[in-house]
C-alpha cells in the first residue's frame, strides 16, 4: 500500500488555518461630543458603530459597552458607568457620581 503524502499536507494546511484566530475589525468612530461638568470638569465621548464609547477623562482612557438601560442610554465596565439621556450625562465610579450634570457642548459626527 503506497501513501501519499498530499492529502496529509492538506489537510495539515486546513486545520493549521482554521486554528487561527479571527481578527476583528476595529469599531469605527460614529460621533464624538465634549461634555461640560459641574466643578470646571469635562470629558470626550466617541460613540462607536459596536454600541461602546471610548471616553476621555485627562489622560484615561476607558471603553465601555453598552448595557441595558431603563431610559437614555447607559455604558459600563462593571465599575466605570456613563449614563447619558439627551445631551446631559454623568459618570459614576462605583456608587460616586465623579463627573455630574454634564452637558453636551460640541458634537461632531464621524466622518469614516
Amino acid at each position: 500500500m503506497k501513501w501519499s503524502i498530499v492529502p496529509f499536507l492538506t489537510m495539515f494546511v486546513l486545520v493549521g488555518y482554521a486554528a487561527l484566530p479571527v481578527l476583528s475589525q476595529e469599531a469605527k468612530v460614529t460621533s464624538q461630543v465634549q461634555y461640560e461638568c459641574d466643578e470646571g470638569k469635562g470629558f470626550l465621548a466617541e460613540y462607536l458603530d459596536d454600541k461602546s464609547v471610548r471616553t476621555t477623562f485627562g489622560s484615561k482612557e476607558l471603553t465601555l459597552p453598552q448595557v441595558e438601560s431603563a431610559s437614555g442610554a447607559r455604558y459600563s465596565d462593571g465599575t466605570v458607568t456613563l449614563n447619558t439621556k439627551g445631551n446631559e450625562a454623568f459618570v459614576e465610579v462605583g456608587d460616586k457620581t465623579v463627573f455630574n450634570n454634564c452637558v453636551a457642548t460640541g458634537s461632531v459626527q464621524g466622518l469614516w
